[in-house]
């Protein structure tokens, strides 16, 4: 088998559990790159207008639509958010909502410490 089939055939996404006391556990799974994609979509804010506009990625919407896409339920395996739930995440303590996002930012390749440096 070739180097491309044996890359193609791959289909094991990284899993981690995380655990928050008093409510139970989350399982944040890896994404494809379509999906992505559609995060940085969304997360991604137009300022300005006209000739002037510019767009630029919004580390909040990041992380919110990152947990949106990659927290499933530990048994269903079901998506536990959805775009309802925007402003609801975007809300929360941040001491709460790391514990979800931190994973999930680093299965999209973002490191937030890094991100607040700059």
């Amino acid at each position: 088998m070739s180097f491309r089939e044996k890359f193609l055939q791959q289909d094991v996404f990284r899993k981690e559990i995380v655990t928050i006391p008093g409510i139970g556990d989350a399982e944040i799974r890896e994404i494809n790159s379509q999906q992505r994609s559609m995060i940085y979509r969304a997360a991604t804010i137009t300022k300005g207008s006209g000739r002037n506009a510019t767009t630029e990625v919004d580390p909040s919407l990041l992380a919110v639509w990152a947990v949106i896409c990659m927290a499933r339920d530990v048994k269903s395996g079901e998506l536990i958010f959805d775009k309802a739930d925007v402003e609801a995440l975007l809300e929360m303590p941040i001491s709460a909502f790391d514990k979800l996002s931190k994973p999930a930012l680093e299965f999209l390749g973002e490191d937030p410490e890094e991100e607040a440096k700059n």
